[in-house]
């Protein structure tokens, strides 16, 4: 009787065991989903640091923000990869479990005599079940941190996203700010000049009352009535200096600051004014080329009539084109390989001028009359 009740003990047992098996499987099951997630937030994360690239300031604390994130992520996989280890434990475990049972099976069918053995083994069994089933419970609360997580760390990835677009805007007011910053400068320096002259005004105070302390020492030693009273006066002169050298310090700072900003102006000027000179450079050499192109034109018209002519230039282009709607046109090779499109010739300036309004009508807004 006790071997059925065994067997029955033993049966219920591989049920458990076979339900641990279940859950560990879908364990498994978890953390794959858990690290595709972690895959995901990393590639969101690869692409959050191009866009960081792409921004003219503020990368530092974007940088910041992102290698956080990436700790995080890192401490996941971490987390992850120590509950794969645990489940393996947990599978070894199990799969000792099972061979206990069928070493237990196998005493069973060989002596009926240690039943009470078999009991303790059983029992011993059930209570690492019973362990198995709380870590496998445990490891699942910690799978559900994991999840939790990794969606915070979504929405973190989602408001850097936003944070880098007001960060854009903040650049670009910031631009804006700059260019107003010449009226500032002059500001600056009128304010500069004037704290120079607090300054020097200051220290005329300071030697005035020094002045007066040094007389007041010299004349005034009658009593100790008068020492104490001039003692009171004394201190209250220095603080009065010390007041004095603290605002004297403060307006060194202030001249500091003020000359960096100044410096900084001036530095944002000298690259403005070269990135103007280079534009200048090329209208310049732009209009070279149309003006040797205008000779060219003449050349090719042959146009030796002593009255003036008119033609539309559509525009110049990087390489030979077949304008739609647009029919008698001729194309001038410049020196620099590219192509410039004109009508036919006009001999009146409202000809011209018609056609001129005909090609702005066909998307052509930068064409102009050319007179020859």
């Amino acid at each position: 009787g006790m071997n059925d009740a065994l067997n029955i003990q033993i049966s219920s047992n591989e049920k458990e065991i076979d339900q641990l098996n279940k859950n560990i499987t879908l364990n498994n099951n978890k953390i794959k989903d858990l690290e595709y997630k972690n895959k995901n937030t990393a590639n969101e994360l690869n692409s959050t640091k191009n866009k960081l690239s792409e921004s003219s300031g503020m990368n530092d604390a974007l940088n910041i923000q992102i290698s956080s994130n990436e700790k995080e992520i890192d401490q996941l996989n971490k987390n992850i990869t120590l509950k794969n280890n645990e489940i393996k434990e947990l599978e070894s475990k199990n799969n000792n479990t099972e061979n206990e049972l069928k070493s237990t099976k196998n005493k069973l069918s060989e002596s009926s005599g240690m039943n009470d053995a078999l009991n303790i083994q059983i029992s011993s069994n059930e209570k690492e079940i019973d362990q198995l089933n709380k870590n496998i419970a445990l490891k699942n609360n910690k799978i559900k941190d994991l999840e939790y997580k990794n969606k915070n760390n979504l929405k973190k990835l989602d408001n850097t996203n936003i944070k880098i677009k007001d960060l854009n805007i903040v650049v670009s007011t910031l631009n804006s700010k700059i260019e107003n910053k010449d009226g500032d400068i002059t500001t600056l320096n009128s304010e500069l000049n004037q704290l120079n002259k607090e300054k020097n005004k200051i220290q005329q105070k300071v030697n005035n009352l020094i002045n007066k302390l040094n007389a007041e020492t010299k004349n005034h030693e009658a009593t100790k009535k008068e020492n104490s009273e001039r003692l009171e006066k004394i201190n209250i002169i220095k603080e009065d200096i010390d007041k004095l050298r603290n605002e004297f310090e403060n307006l060194l700072d202030q001249k500091e600051i003020l000359s960096t900003q100044l410096e900084e102006q001036k530095r944002i000027a000298s690259e403005f004014a070269t990135a103007l000179r280079l534009e200048i450079q090329k209208n310049k050499q732009l209009e070279k080329d149309v003006n040797f192109n205008q000779k060219d034109v003449n050349i090719i018209v042959n146009n030796k009539k002593s009255g003036t002519i008119y033609r539309v230039q559509i525009g110049i282009f990087d390489e030979e084109l077949k304008l739609e709607n647009l029919e008698n046109l001729i194309s001038v090779p410049t020196k620099d390989g590219k192509y410039i499109y004109m009508t036919q010739k006009y001999n009146s300036y409202s000809q011209a001028k018609t056609k001129l309004i005909e090609i702005n009508q066909l998307g052509y807004e930068d064409a102009y009359i050319v007179k020859f």
